[in-house]
């Protein structure tokens, strides 16, 4: 994403971020990060989203906010747009993202405190207290006491932290996550607890999903056909493999393997999936299902990893 508008940013204090700041920081990011379509295709996406959501009968009573985990990525901007039509955004804790440099520096730029970078997966591990501190900072200072707080979690940071969440339930609505391995962590903690102390839900394996999801398929598609297998990557073509491996049948890796299948051998799509539920329904479409496969990892030509980098 070359940046055409070199101008300087300058850096707002922001405590809370409102709908009509987010759409300004959304088309300055993209004014200095130009992404193609997804300048408009991805806040239609979002606002399309946000209007399957009637919160006006909890907005009479509660004001809203957000604490949100996301990656550092170029569909960010619209996304905390599109979230900030719902309530406001107090906090965003910034995973670790593989994008390119001038993204990350650029919303790191355009939203200032609002993103905070001294959260991270390894201070929450070493420090016991880092948790309860930023809680008690964000929920109990004087400006946010009117606020009912909702928790848009990507990887289950929160799991291993719910018996300091439950010091909070007075303010806290609930959590979101938005991953299959994060909802496997929040599982994780209520068979051994046997509750959780506030509502958690989960959109990994929900239609809604599946519809970033088909984006995200098309997309990977894109980057197969319009760099890596021509002459700005290997300079091959893709219709000619003869064994493509997709770790994964989710929503992810099946909206892969459909598209393949229209350009190469179906015979040549091979699926790696432990879940016998969803083994059963990659073989309504494919020949070759299994759990794993030294053999077909040996031999690939391609690799697509459609699942948490712990499986591979």
């Amino acid at each position: 994403f070359p940046s055409h508008d070199s101008s300087p940013i300058t850096k707002k204090n922001l405590t809370m971020l409102d709908y009509e700041e987010a759409k300004n920081i959304r088309k300055t990011f993209f004014s200095r990060c130009p992404a193609g379509d997804d300048d408009q295709k991805a806040p239609k996406f979002y606002k399309a989203l946000a209007k399957h959501f009637n919160f006006d009968e909890i907005k009479q009573t509660k004001k809203l906010a957000f604490i949100v985990v996301a990656h550092l990525v170029h569909t960010l901007p619209p996304f905390l747009e599109g979230l900030a039509r719902l309530g406001k955004i107090a906090a965003v804790v910034p995973k670790s993202s593989h994008c390119v440099q001038t993204v990350i520096e650029t919303e790191k730029e355009l939203y200032g405190d609002i993103f905070k970078n001294h959260i991270t997966k390894e201070l929450l591990r070493e420090e016991a207290n880092a948790m309860e501190t930023f809680f008690q900072d964000m929920l109990l200072s004087p400006e946010m006491q009117d606020f009912s707080w909702i928790i848009v979690d990507h990887g289950g940071y929160f799991a291993e932290h719910m018996e300091m969440l439950a010091k909070f339930t007075s303010q806290i609505l609930g959590v979101i996550e938005h991953t299959w391995n994060g909802e496997l962590r929040y599982r994780k903690y209520l068979e051994i607890s046997g509750a959780l102390p506030v509502p958690v839900s989960s959109i990994a394996r929900t239609t809604i999903k599946s519809y970033e999801d088909d984006e995200i398929a098309q997309s990977i598609m894109d980057v197969l056909r319009g760099q890596v297998f021509t002459g700005l990557g290997i300079n091959q073509s893709l219709s000619r493999l003869e064994n493509i491996v997709i770790i994964g049948y989710g929503h992810l890796g099946k909206q892969i393997a459909l598209r393949l299948k229209r350009i190469v051998n179906p015979g040549a799509i091979r699926i790696c999936e432990i879940v016998e539920t969803v083994q059963e329904q990659a073989r309504v479409d494919f020949s070759h299902v299994g759990e794993k496969n030294d053999d077909w990892l040996k031999t690939a030509d391609l690799i697509i990893l459609a699942a948490s980098n712990q499986v591979l």
